[in-house]
């Protein structure tokens, strides 16, 4: 996350891969961290990107995306569908994000067939940038699209584009956990 979120309530919770953690407004979801496997740092990650966030039992949706997330992780393909709060983020990257929502689990989409997605088709950078800042992995599938040439691109979660492939194998059924 780049700007901290005002009001939000996080959940630290455990996955197949290690303990993730969700952050949600009386909006809706509005972070995903990624699996770690020290306690400590993932707080230190949460508590950095949130503002007076503190840890709690989640709401309906979070919990509802505790599950999906904890179910993603056992290699189930899962839908999310809880609310989402996607302050602070621009109408363009809002605009990414919905396109990036409808790529189907498993399967990729160029940087280039986003921009195209959303109206801008010159505008691979731009769509670049929004999933840097997207502080919703997985509910909003940043780790799926990929280069024009194929390769991965960027992934700015821990673990990098590394994450980003044992992501894409898990969707594609080649990888059983992240142990």
């Amino acid at each position: 996350m780049t700007r901290k979120t005002p009001s939000a309530s996080f959940t630290l919770f455990p996955t197949a891969w290690g303990l993730a953690a969700v952050a949600w407004t009386r909006v809706g979801v509005c972070g995903l961290w990624l699996p770690e496997p020290r306690r400590e740092r993932l707080g230190e990650r949460v508590t950095a990107d949130l503002d007076a966030g503190r840890e709690q039992k989640p709401d309906a949706a979070a919990a509802r995306a505790v599950d999906a997330i904890q179910s993603y992780f056992e290699g189930e393909r899962v839908k999310f569908t809880m609310p989402l709060d996607l302050f602070p983020a621009t109408p363009f990257a809002q605009k990414v994000y919905a396109a990036l929502r409808k790529i189907p689990y498993g399967r990729t989409a160029t940087y280039a067939e986003v921009a195209a997605a959303v109206g801008s088709p010159r505008a691979c950078r731009a769509v670049g940038g929004a999933n840097a800042r997207n502080r919703i992995p997985l509910i909003i599938p940043c780790h799926r699209v990929v280069a024009a040439n194929g390769r991965p691109g960027g992934f700015s979660a821990p673990g990098g584009v590394a994450t980003k492939l044992r992501l894409l194998d898990l969707e594609r059924g080649r990888v059983e956990c992240g142990c």
